[in-house]
């Protein structure tokens, strides 16, 4: 029901308790206004039984109750980014700092979101097509229509991504609505247009909300761009052992190797509890034949294949804090199992018997507030350049910029023994590799300190040490 003070919740609806207790389908059928209709009829039962055996006699605090309590994060993956950057204003937002009040980030999002659709209305800036758009959600935003691109914002979810989140949402409203009209809080009129409601008007919104976030939790995205830019530097580097292995066995892909990069390596680092986290996401070749019964595709995965780097940029930001809730998760564990707890968790939520919920809130925090006492940022930057030893970027330069620099490699350039532009580079890769400091391109690159690009798929980066 999404109510914060219990207590009056309970002594306001206390006959509805009963009587959903009592009545479950043939009574005034209150639980199945509920967000989750059946958690809350077990709530209801469990209630019940406890003023009945208030009412036999028996002492409330006598009473085994086998009702789980469990408590959830604050959009945890937010959390996580807040507590890696020490962010004080997402922090807040997400309940991490003492306040007198519950924060709801969900509900600050909105807030955010209402003052951006609002301003688009007054300025009229907009096309026809999202003007109307706007004048449509403005009054019928709430917390459920924002809330899955918040929960999913911290695992990359696209605009795309977020624009379905939001028709899937409204589709749910729609059938709720058909089910159990008592949970409504639409008009007819308005259930009627948000059946008809496309794409294109959920982009317009789902953009408001990614945009809001940005603006709340700044220091988030940060740290996903700066996993992002990594993850791509990472997979787009050059060791001779690759170059050696495609020479050997893969000529053709050789040949193209410095204008498509290739890793056979996958992104890794240590969590803070000291498990080594391997994401390995890669293009296994499939095959083809046909059977008795059709045709058959299957995976070649005995074969070393390269890595998939558009999976490793799209899983990098989710698995980096999955790797950091399952961390706390281990940790919670440990001192629950220490403290003679009976716990269960799924992923950010922490369920125990109610007369242990004051105790294990207190765990959770103070494993919370363990993992993030140490800067595992600069641990994880340690792990990425690990794994790049003895690897090389490829970069770029303009020559109308430096025209000293172009001219002398191309010099130094001519002299190698290799015609070949892919051949040359990786005689150079190979020098480079043996010479390290030495070689006359490191000295070249110290000496002029170029203004660099790095270059993935079509888009250029400006490298930065």
């Amino acid at each position: 029901f999404g109510q914060k003070n219990c207590l009056e919740f309970y002594e306001e609806n206390y006959d509805n308790i009963i009587d959903s207790a009592r009545n479950p389908m043939t009574g005034k059928k209150w639980w199945m206004k509920a967000d989750k209709p059946f958690s809350a009829l077990a709530v209801c039962f469990e209630i019940k039984k406890i003023l009945d055996y208030r009412m036999s006699g028996g002492k409330i605090e006598d009473y085994k109750c086998r009702l789980p309590i469990h408590q959830d994060g604050s959009c945890n993956g937010l959390q996580h980014y807040a507590g890696l950057a020490a962010d004080e204003t997402g922090g807040a937002a997400v309940n991490l700092i003492r306040l007198e009040t519950k924060q709801d980030v969900y509900t600050k999002v909105l807030e955010i979101v209402k003052k951006k659709i609002e301003q688009d209305i007054l300025e009229q800036n907009l096309g026809t097509v999202n003007l109307e758009t706007a004048k449509f959600f403005l009054p019928i935003l709430n917390r459920k229509l924002v809330k899955r691109p918040v929960m999913t914002t911290v695992y990359g979810v696209t605009l795309a991504g977020a624009s379905s989140q939001i028709m899937q949402t409204i589709k749910e409203i729609v059938e709720d609505h058909r089910t159990n009209p008592s949970k409504t809080t639409f008009s007819n009129e308005t259930l009627h247009k948000l059946k008809s409601v496309q794409l294109t008007q959920t982009s317009y919104l789902a953009k408001k909300i990614l945009d809001s976030i940005d603006e709340l939790f700044v220091h988030a995205k940060q740290i996903e761009k700066w996993l992002l830019q990594n993850t791509k530097r990472i997979l787009t580097s050059y060791n001779i052992k690759t170059i050696d292995h495609l020479l050997n066995n893969n000529p053709s892909s050789f040949e193209t190797i410095f204008t498509t990069p290739m890793s056979f390596f996958p992104m890794s680092w240590i969590s803070p509890c000291g498990l080594p986290v391997i994401q390995a996401y890669r293009k296994i070749p499939t095959s083809r034949f046909n059977g008795a019964i059709g045709k058959t595709t299957w995976n070649n995965s005995n074969k070393l294949s390269p890595m998939d780097r558009r999976k490793h940029e799209l899983g990098i930001a989710p698995n980096f804090i999955h790797s950091l809730d399952a961390a706390h998760l281990f940790m919670t564990c440990d001192s629950a199992n220490k403290a003679g707890l009976t716990f269960s968790a799924i992923h950010d939520s922490y369920w125990t018997h109610p007369n242990n919920v004051e105790k294990l809130s207190k765990i959770l925090r103070e494993q919370f507030v363990e993992l993030y006492s140490m800067d595992y940022l600069k641990y994880v930057r340690q792990d990425f350049i690990n794994q790049v030893k003895n690897s090389y970027q490829l970069v770029y330069f303009k020559k109308k910029d430096y025209p000293g620099l172009a001219n002398k490699i191309a010099e130094i350039r001519k002299h190698y023994p290799e015609r070949k532009k892919p051949h040359k580079l990786a005689f150079e890769l190979r020098e480079m590799t043996e010479q390290g400091e030495e070689h006359i391109m490191r000295k070249l690159y110290q000496r002029y300190k170029p203004r660099v690009f790095h270059i993935v798929s079509d888009k250029c980066y400006e490298y930065r040490n």
